[in-house]
């Protein structure tokens, strides 16, 4: 798991007033041990309408804001992107695709029986266009051993 690295804040342009920062290096870890009684571990990445984001897993979990001030529609302004870097595609949310946070968005890795991870490049931008606000890094791990 890569750790919680510094926010390097970006003041979006005059259609949003916000400062908007992506996490600059998040990473959810699960490992789970002894297969014959867990068959699965799960990681999973999560960026919510209301201006935060979450990692989740069965070892590591992290939690913080994406945009300040928050409300609980500030993600009507914005749309997010993560783009595969490497490993294997998680569930939820499509890659590579600009997305509208007026819907929280979530990506999971789940394995069972192996390992798999993922990296990816999130990005946030004003919705219906414009210049990338903030980019961060996601990392997902998923063993299950």
């Amino acid at each position: 798991m890569m750790p919680l690295a510094q926010f390097a804040h970006l003041r979006a342009g005059a259609a949003v007033s916000a400062v908007v920062t992506a996490p600059a290096a998040v990473g959810a870890d699960s490992t789970v041990y002894d297969p014959p009684f867990t068959t699965t571990s799960t990681s999973s990445f999560s960026i919510e309408l209301a201006g935060t984001w979450s990692t989740t897993g069965n070892t590591t979990n992290q939690s913080g804001d994406w945009v300040s001030p928050k409300s609980g529609t500030v993600g009507d302004a914005y749309e997010v992107r993560l783009t595969k870097a490497s490993g294997t595609d998680p569930t939820g949310a499509a890659l590579a695709t600009w997305l509208p946070l007026s819907t929280s968005r979530s990506w999971t890795l789940s394995v069972g029986n192996t390992s798999a991870s993922f990296t990816g490049t999130l990005e946030i931008r004003p919705a219906g266009g414009g210049a990338v606000l903030s980019t961060g890094s996601v990392t997902l791990d998923a063993s299950c051993l």
